[in-house]
């Protein structure tokens, strides 16, 4: 699986002090977590080599508008290595951003497209998981998505596609002003009863799904542990 963080204040912090030069931070967690109870393959990666993302929004009070850099390269090559990145995260400060670290399950491809986080409007999402027997449930995961957002969907992963499917629970998904918290939990908690009908359905039980997802509007923050 892949981790993640996600910093949510009053108070502004530079990107960089957040997920480079701290001792803990995410970086170094992604080759050197040093915590692995019963590791698998699946749930419990010891190393996150398959991309690195962050997200974040700027310091205007209106108008809020998120942007992302991901990389498919490593996050401790892309810390040390891209001098862009390291301009970029000294510079940028932020009072809501995201970053995660990914361990691509078994056979889903490494690309851009497919790192996170993932952003809609002012929307940011990322996930730490996987649906399982995904390939099952995809095709009527895709019958519940409007044609625009199915349209919307750049990359393969199950992630992409929840995300997606969250979006379809919103009234105004593409609304430029703050979300009220209230929906924003509808939507998440709307789609983890989904998911899960649609594993009950497919009959999916030499498994299970882990959704632990982050969804962000700038001001507010909805977090799973699922």
């Amino acid at each position: 699986m892949c981790r993640w963080l996600v910093y949510c204040s009053a108070e502004p912090i530079v990107l960089a002090d957040l997920v480079l030069n701290s001792h803990h931070s995410i970086v170094r967690q992604s080759f050197s977590g040093g915590f692995h109870p019963d590791c698998s393959d699946k749930n419990n990666m010891r190393m996150n080599a398959d991309g690195f993302g962050l997200g974040w929004y700027g310091l205007r009070e209106s108008g809020a508008s998120a942007a992302i850099f991901r990389s498919i390269t490593p996050a401790w090559s892309c810390a040390w290595s891209n001098r862009n990145l390291r301009e970029l995260a000294g510079v940028v400060s932020s009072r809501c951003c995201f970053a995660h670290v990914r361990a691509a399950t078994p056979g889903s491809v490494v690309s851009e497209e497919n790192t996170h986080p993932f952003r809609y409007g002012r929307l940011l999402f990322q996930h730490n998981g996987h649906i399982e027997g995904f390939a099952r449930v995809k095709r009527r995961l895709i019958e519940k998505l409007p044609d625009g957002l199915l349209a919307w969907v750049d990359g393969s992963t199950d992630s992409e596609y929840c995300f997606a499917l969250l979006l379809a629970q919103l009234e105004r998904p593409d609304r430029a002003d703050r979300f009220p918290v209230a929906e924003l939990e509808f939507a998440v908690l709307r789609t983890l009863a989904i998911l899960k009908a649609l594993g009950d359905d497919e009959r999916i039980v030499d498994g299970f799904s882990t959704c632990n997802f982050a969804l962000a509007d700038g001001a507010s923050v909805v977090i799973t542990r699922y």
